[in-house]
């Protein structure tokens, strides 16, 4: 709700809303996070499908260079 957008937009938009982060690691094909992983996500990287695909970019490779 911080952005603005809700999960009935997402839905209007054809997204599938899920319950949490154990059943999108185990359904994902790939996962994209712009900060490492936080303790409680772990385990779920080790347990996520050998096909999943689990890119993690650093903060500052997003942001422009001065």
């Amino acid at each position: 709700m911080g952005i603005g957008i809700t999960d009935d937009d997402y839905r209007k938009a054809g997204a599938t809303i899920i319950e949490g982060a154990k059943e999108l690691y185990d359904k994902a094909e790939m996962i994209v996070k712009v900060k490492e992983p936080l303790p409680e996500e772990y385990t779920l990287l080790r347990e996520a499908r050998s096909s999943t695909r689990i890119y993690i970019l650093p903060p500052t490779s997003a942001s422009p260079k001065p």
